[in-house]
C-alpha cells in the first residue's frame, strides 16, 4: 500500500513538474496566436501547439492521478480522540 501511494505521489509530482515546464515554454512565447492556454490556432507555431496539446492532457491527468491516491482514513483511536 505504501509503495503504491509513493509511486502515485511520484507520478503526480512528475506530471506537475512537466506541466510547469510546458506552461513556462508557452508563456515565454509572447507574440504567438493562441485560442486559449491549451488551445492552439491553425497559425500557432508547431512547438507551442505541441506544448499546448500536452498541457490539455495534463490538466486532466494530474487531478486523475491525485484522485487515485487513497485517502487517509482515521484509525479508531484517532476517531475516539476527535470525539472528546
Amino acid at each position: 500500500m505504501v509503495v503504491g501511494k509513493t509511486a502515485l505521489t511520484a507520478v503526480a509530482l512528475g506530471l506537475t513538474a512537466d506541466s510547469r515546464v510546458l506552461g513556462k515554454a508557452v508563456d515565454a512565447q509572447k507574440d504567438v496566436p493562441i485560442e486559449a492556454g491549451t488551445v492552439p490556432t491553425c497559425t500557432t507555431p508547431a512547438r507551442v501547439a505541441a506544448a499546448q496539446k500536452k498541457l490539455s492532457v495534463l490538466q486532466w491527468a494530474i487531478p486523475g492521478v491525485t484522485g487515485a491516491l487513497p485517502s487517509s482514513v482515521p484509525s479508531p483511536v484517532s476517531r475516539s480522540a476527535l470525539r472528546r
